[in-house]
């Protein structure tokens, strides 16, 4: 993700309806975790980004950020995390069976070998430790969006599952989300395509879809992600704009 994004993402991270949205859901998970970790976990948000997570993350146990992007941890310290490491989601520098729970919030789609991800992943945690992870989902919906953010790929429910199962996870609940605006992104993204397409808007770098919207819009769509959210305390959803899945490495016996 290139520094523009980083900064865009910094200062959108703790208002925008996307991110506020996305952290409803993930605390939910997050909850639903409590009674399979220690008191206070060890936990590894790999891929930190700017942060925000992180800051949620640090409600639930002791929270070390990881990101290949300096840019990227010098935000973190902007919020006073301090906890930081430098390198690849398919290359962690952590030491073997370290957590109890490791997070990894729209960053597979993001390192060359998603599959040396997810064993990195399985590596670090401890027997029975948890990971909580979510992908951008369906191949159909890439756009210039896909290309701003630095992805490489999107995900169908069954690569997911293969790519977790392969590593050795034991996958114990997978999901959609971001389920109810599902329609609204996909004609976003026809319309950015087509903007594009004409050269409306000059052209230039590709642009994410961290679009400004007016107040009310915002806050309709924070509202149906606080929605899905309740909804996902109790069913799996069969659709949506991301993938999330909960799996565990296996304990020893």
């Amino acid at each position: 993700m290139n520094v523009r994004e980083l900064r865009r993402m910094y200062e959108l991270e703790s208002t925008y309806w996307w991110f506020v949205g996305r952290r409803d859901v993930i605390r939910v998970w997050l909850e639903g975790l409590r009674p399979d970790l220690p008191p206070t976990p060890q936990i590894l948000d790999v891929g930190c980004g700017t942060g925000g997570n992180a800051m949620l993350l640090q409600e639930f146990g002791r929270v070390t950020g990881s990101d290949i992007a300096p840019e990227a941890l010098a935000f973190c310290r902007e919020r006073g995390l301090e906890d930081l490491i430098q390198c690849s989601g398919d290359g962690l520098t952590a030491p073997d069976e370290a957590y109890d729970l490791v997070t990894s919030f729209e960053v597979f789609e993001h390192v060359e070998n998603d599959r040396l991800a997810a064993r990195e992943a399985y590596r670090v945690l401890k027997p029975g430790g948890k990971l909580l992870v979510t992908v951008p989902a369906y191949a159909w919906l890439w756009s210039e969006h896909d290309v701003a953010l630095g992805h490489r790929r999107r995900y169908a429910r069954r690569e997911l599952i293969g790519l977790l199962e392969d590593a050795g996870f034991e996958i114990e609940r997978l999901s959609h989300c971001v389920t109810l605006l599902l329609p609204t992104t996909v004609l976003f993204r026809v319309l950015q395509k087509a903007a594009r397409a004409l050269h409306i808007g000059g052209g230039g770098e590709p642009q994410s879809g961290l679009v400004i919207l007016p107040r009310p819009i915002s806050a309709l769509f924070a509202w149906t992600l606080r929605v899905e959210a309740t909804l996902l305390r109790r069913v799996n959803l069969p659709w949506g704009v991301t993938l999330i899945a909960r799996a565990a490495r296996k304990a020893d016996v």
